[in-house]
């Protein structure tokens, strides 16, 4: 009997789709539940997307502010007694562009899965011991041919030669997303969201994605670099609609391959 309530549980938690497992940072622990997205349950975890939008607003709004101050010259030489109200206008701005950048990327996903331009995306959420998020990862079935290949306008170090030449490659996936609470941040929480996906789905044989090129992101390529990617092109790209007002053109595309 026991048996069979065990296997119950499991078969339960495989037609709901979420999958559960359990880590431990160097603070506490924390749990990855992994959702696959399909067009029929997309409407279901809307409150889900709402409630990650704050989480990708607080880990991009802090590399998004010093490229404001740097690059816009009205920032300048501000007197030191609007400085507080001036970052508070910058801080205002962001946000609401980076709210607007979320709206569209969950656009994009919809009427990615309604045109069928998506075989599967899949969602890994990070959760501390009191169900809190702490950071997530959006992956979609995109193959780099179509999703980089079509949008590249220049490239300005690296080469297109090992994206793949196989339109019909099915065992490549983009990262949309990963994005980590700056106050959980080294923790190890990003790279258990980033490697999710080779756990769950076999098939899968090398990752992708994309970061700014910009020297207030070394951060990111750092990390990037440190858990095993390679940076295969530096280029100029075509918008692909979902980015925010403030969102640099100069990408870096980072590959890895399962081992």
């Amino acid at each position: 009997m026991k048996k069979l309530g065990l296997l119950f549980i499991l078969a339960a938690a495989v037609i709901a789709s979420v999958i559960f497992t359990r880590f431990k940072s160097t603070q506490e622990p924390f749990t990855l539940e992994w959702r696959k997205i399909t067009l029929q349950s997309y409407d279901e975890m809307k409150p889900t997307f709402e409630l990650l939008q704050t989480i990708f607003v607080e880990a991009f709004l802090p590399l998004i502010k010093p490229d404001v101050y740097k690059y816009d010259a009205r920032f300048a030489n501000i007197p030191a007694d609007k400085k507080s109200v001036v970052d508070q206008k910058i801080i205002e701005g962001i946000t609401k562009s980076l709210q607007s950048a979320w709206f569209k990327k969950m656009d994009k996903l919809h009427a990615y899965l309604q045109d069928k331009h998506l075989p599967a995306a899949y969602l890994a959420i990070a959760k501390d011991s009191q169900n809190k998020a702490l950071g997530f990862s959006l992956f979609m079935e995109e193959p780099i041919k179509d999703n980089i290949g079509s949008r590249i306008l220049n490239i300005t170090q690296g080469s297109l030669e090992r994206i793949s030449q196989d339109h019909q490659v099915n065992d490549e996936v983009y990262v949309s997303l990963l994005s980590v609470d700056p106050g959980i941040q080294k923790k190890g929480v990003g790279k258990a969201l980033l490697f999710s996906v080779l756990d769950h789905c076999p098939h899968i044989k090398t990752m992708y994605l994309t970061t700014s090129a910009g020297d207030s992101n070394k951060n990111t390529q750092a990390f990037y670099e440190h858990v095993g990617f390679t940076r295969i092109l530096t280029g100029i790209f075509t918008s692909s609609g979902e980015e925010s007002d403030y969102e640099q053109a100069g990408k870096i595309v980072y590959l890895y391959k399962r081992p």
